[in-house]
């Protein structure tokens, strides 16, 4: 059995001098902080997509997928762990809680991040950019992003400490199971997005569709000539053409 120790500084990297075994609950804080070190590069790649998304909303979508099953892996491994402690389990109450602020924020935060997750999968499956759904999309991914933030600077050191024990240490039956466990939700993510990706049906905006049923031929649509001129003049394939202006009677 493992006792809770601190390991001695002078690592190759900073923050080797802080870290710190957490005796019978490792192996749950080491898959943890394996899989928060795969989340960080895709939810900062996530983020900076969805702020560009005029642009690289195809890149938004694949990697929106490849998060699912990693975000599934890590609310599962906390999970574990706090189903553990708050059902009295002694080995879990010895390890401890969380820090108090951010155990408050966690299932904000998973609420969040499922949220946005769920409603993106629900906007793809729809086609769409748009509308109720698009609105807490985006209102979920601001609370993620802000939640996430807080997240990452109170636990970067540490997992960053985790990882490196996890690395150093001699490649254990566990050890493998962990490293495999994550590689696995990372291809299952990259087959997921590979599977939508050759779909080839990509939402779009309501005034990009091409297919009649966007906002300008709704719009413009209101008798037969009026219809005849939005699907000749507006649904330009590979883009949306400039409108005459035009005074209708």
């Amino acid at each position: 059995m493992h006792n809770n120790r601190t390991e001695g500084s002078g690592g190759i990297v900073p923050w080797q001098g802080a870290s710190t075994d957490k005796g019978p609950t490792e192996g749950n804080h080491r898959l943890t902080a394996l899989t928060g070190s795969l989340l960080a590069p895709l939810l900062a790649a996530i983020f900076l997509t969805g702020l560009l998304m005029d642009a690289w909303w195809h890149v938004h979508y694949i990697v929106g997928f490849v998060l699912i099953p990693v975000v599934a892996l890590k609310l599962a491994s906390t999970g574990y762990r706090a189903l553990r402690y708050y059902t009295r389990d002694p080995i879990y109450l010895a390890a401890g809680p969380p820090e108090l602020l951010p155990r408050l924020l966690a299932p904000l935060l998973a609420l969040s991040v499922v949220t946005a997750l769920a409603t993106g999968v629900a906007l793809f499956i729809q086609h769409s950019r748009g509308g109720t759904l698009s609105t807490l999309h985006t209102d979920a991914s601001v609370c993620s992003a802000a939640l996430i933030g807080l997240h990452v600077l109170t636990y970067v050191a540490d997992a960053l400490a985790t990882v490196g024990r996890e690395l150093r240490s001699r490649l254990s039956r566990s050890a493998s199971t962990r490293l495999a466990a994550v590689a696995a939700t990372l291809l299952l993510g990259l087959i997921l997005a590979a599977v939508t990706y050759g779909a080839g049906v990509w939402p779009q905006r309501s005034y990009d569709r091409r297919d009649g049923t966007g906002f300008l031929t709704h719009y413009y649509a209101r008798d037969t000539s009026v219809r005849a001129f939005a699907m000749t003049r507006v649904m330009v394939p590979g883009r949306i053409s400039p409108i005459a202006s035009h005074t209708w009677t």
